[in-house]
């Protein structure tokens, strides 16, 4: 009797232990917060308004742009195994937070992982730097996981945040929505239009994540005029690929809800995220928008070509007016790079090769039949796509403060 008593105490006792263990392996397998560490999406908010916190910037936007991602972790039944979601979110000048996603029970939980009440440093290189150093920590991540970064901000693609003396007005997420309007927007940096002390240049962008030592899968940029062959080529030694949009990004920002299933960065699926953002917006209120995903590796074959193009041909000024433009800027800024290099008339067989090695570096994109641009005064603008490759150059602007520093973009360099 006492043995059959001990029998059964020992199959409750091990009962107990496979319970207790099924729960562990519950709470720390699929839910964000897992031992191990396979990849890191990291979404980077900064502050976007200004030093006194009067304008708020983005912030309401952003706040909507990290409720979209945690519907996403919802639709989807929770995070992935080996993956961790760490946000960054400036709330004002001063106070910022860094915290880890998890999903537990249908609800997914911010878990404050560090405030930041002190001087703001994240528009700078060295800020960068250290914020994702933290996160490399705190996640015990290793040198084989694998990295996406989101970054919020406004944007003006590569042109120089020191050379905008007097913005239009605004840009970069800016439609139907009453807006102070701004001193400046993100040209070549991300964060403020108001106050260049939050604003930072892609150059820094990259040196950043350079000193942070690690090599991203991607770089979303939720920014406007972020497409251009002269960022791609910038940050071609820290993302592997870029994703980014040729012109303006209404106020909504990407569909995060929907696209959150395709960004892990341990397999990330390019061109269903090019799909979740033309389903949306093929059917938003406001249809206007393009996004492409641009593989950054190819920008150096694309550079060798383009170089070879701007020895052998030449552009007519009174062709110039027959590229396609697909920004707001007065005079444009932006314009399609294969509709530019067509205008060049080279030969066929140039023409062909360009194509193909342009191909092979937008590897997908998609635009709506029409793009919007509110940047003069809140006047709509609406400007056809007809010719559309998924990526700009500006070599043919004559826009006046893209001259002033065009000349020192590495893609100049390269191509001329």
């Amino acid at each position: 009797m006492k043995k059959k008593y001990l029998y059964h105490l020992l199959l409750l006792l091990i009962a107990v232990v496979i319970v207790i263990s099924c729960k562990t392996d519950e709470e720390d397998t699929h839910f964000g917060n897992d031992p191990f560490t396979s990849s890191v999406l990291i979404v980077y908010m900064p502050w976007t308004g200004n030093a006194d916190n009067t304008y708020a910037g983005l912030l309401e936007n952003f706040e909507d742009n990290i409720k979209g991602i945690e519907e996403g972790i919802k639709k989807e039944g929770g995070i992935a195994n080996g993956l961790k979601i760490m946000v960054f979110l400036s709330k004002s000048a001063e106070e910022s937070e860094l915290y880890l996603l998890t999903y537990k029970d249908g609800a997914v939980k911010e878990n404050i992982v560090k405030t930041y009440t002190s001087a703001y440093s994240f528009n700078t290189s060295k800020g960068l730097a250290s914020l994702l150093s933290t996160v490399k920590t705190y996640t015990n991540a290793d040198s084989k996981t694998k990295y996406g970064l989101i970054i919020g901000g406004h944007g003006t693609g590569w042109t120089a945040k020191d050379a905008w003396e007097k913005y239009p007005t605004r840009a970069r997420r800016s439609v139907k929505t009453a807006w102070k309007a701004p001193l400046f927007t993100m040209t070549r940096f991300i964060g403020s239009v108001s106050d260049k002390e939050y604003a930072m240049d892609v150059d820094d962008v990259a040196r950043g994540i350079k000193q942070a030592d690690i090599k991203l899968q991607y770089l979303l940029f939720d920014n406007c005029y972020m497409a251009n062959v002269e960022t791609a080529y910038a940050l071609k030694d820290v993302t592997r690929y870029l994703i980014a949009s040729t012109s303006e990004i209404l106020a909504v920002g990407m569909p995060y809800k929907d696209m959150y299933a395709h960004l892990n960065p341990e397999k990330p699926n390019y061109k269903e995220v090019v799909s979740s953002f033309k389903k949306f917006f093929d059917t938003y209120r406001f249809p206007y928008g393009a996004l492409s995903v641009i593989d950054c590796s190819k920008t150096e074959p694309l550079a060798e070509q383009m170089k070879m193009l701007n020895h052998k041909y030449t552009i007519q000024d009174n062709e110039k007016d027959n590229i396609q433009k697909l920004g707001g800027f007065e005079p444009t800024i932006f314009f399609d790079i294969l509709s530019y290099v067509k205008q060049k008339k080279p030969s066929e067989k140039d023409l062909s090769t360009f194509r193909q090695t342009l191909q092979s570096t937008v590897i997908a994109s998609t635009s709506t039949k029409e793009l919007l641009s509110v940047l003069y005064g809140g006047n709509e603008k609406y400007i056809p796509v007809e010719d559309y490759s998924g990526l700009t150059i500006s070599d043919p602007t004559t826009h006046p403060v893209a001259l002033k520093t065009i000349k020192s973009t590495h893609w100049w360099e390269a191509t001329h």
